[in-house]
């Protein structure tokens, strides 16, 4: 698992996990979401872009959709 706080204007932190390919992104305003799917390769791009959240909404949210993007509600109650 690799943990990342960013200094950015839209993106927090992220916590990748390369065996199961999942990208989980917390955003700025408390969001939290899981992107499916996301390889080795696209994590290496985004954490060696100069702007995440440049590239974040460049490359990974037009690509992701609902069948493999998860909204993660931690107020949710099981």
């Amino acid at each position: 698992m690799i943990q990342q706080t960013w200094n950015s204007a839209l993106l927090k932190s992220t916590e990748y996990n390369p065996e199961t390919q999942e990208l989980v992104i917390e955003f700025n305003n408390g969001k939290k979401y899981l992107y499916k799917e996301f390889d080795q390769t696209k994590y290496d791009a985004f954490a060696g872009a100069e702007s995440k959240g440049k590239h974040f909404l460049a490359e990974i949210k037009p690509k992701y959709n609902d069948t493999n993007t998860v909204k993660i509600d931690e107020n949710e109650n099981n």
